[in-house]
């Protein structure tokens, strides 16, 4: 049986431009992101730049975290990524949209 792993193969310093990446996309175009019982729901405006960017990243990311699965669509006005993953994976779904933000605020 192969063995799977559940942890990025980025370096702390790549996670964190990674991470600055999607912050950075969110801080642009972010309508909505909602927590799912294995990962996150989020809403973008739908902009070509936008959803060029976006596939960059969820490109680049399958690469360093094949255990995260993403999925996209593209509707009228706003695009929607479903990224889900095992248990484990929640603090860094967490991260990638700035959901512990959310968390935080909530626990206020």
């Amino acid at each position: 049986m192969p063995r799977t792993t559940h942890t990025c193969s980025l370096n702390p310093a790549d996670q964190e431009l990674r991470l600055r990446e999607f912050a950075d996309l969110a801080a642009d175009a972010l309508i909505e992101a909602v927590r799912t019982p294995d990962g996150a729901r989020v809403r973008l405006r739908r902009r070509s730049e936008v959803e060029g960017r976006l596939g960059q990243l969820i490109e680049a990311e399958q690469h360093c975290c094949s255990f995260l699965d993403f999925a996209m669509e593209s509707g009228e006005e706003s695009l929607t990524v479903e990224v889900s993953g095992p248990p484990a994976a929640r603090e860094l779904i967490d991260r990638l949209f700035e959901l512990e933000l959310e968390r935080a605020a909530l626990a206020e």
